[in-house]
């Protein structure tokens, strides 16, 4: 019999940094519904939901790097940070 507990298992996290894709990519692959942020030192500084991403991604759509449209818009491997920001300032 296994002894484990959900506390004993090892959580998803990505750091401020992680590209789109890659969240993209650990949403594709597990069944997660939300990501918790991490820090350099270990602490929460925020969560990415799948809703998240995909509104980061909507967003970006005129992204060059995404879709081959001329724009001045950021790249596709800005940070959370930069992606979220973008995208809550469209809505």
């Amino acid at each position: 019999m296994d002894s484990r507990t959900a506390a004993d298992v090892p959580a998803q996290s990505i750091p401020p940094t992680a590209t789109l894709f890659d969240i993209a990519h650990i949403f594709l692959t597990r069944s997660y519904r939300k990501l918790p942020v991490v820090d350099g030192d270990g602490r929460v500084i925020g969560q990415v939901s799948r809703r998240d991403m995909l509104v980061a991604i909507e967003s970006g759509r005129d992204n060059p790097r995404l879709y081959g449209v001329k724009d001045q818009r950021p790249t596709d491997d800005m940070g959370v940070d930069s992606a979220m920001r973008l995208a809550r300032s469209r809505r």
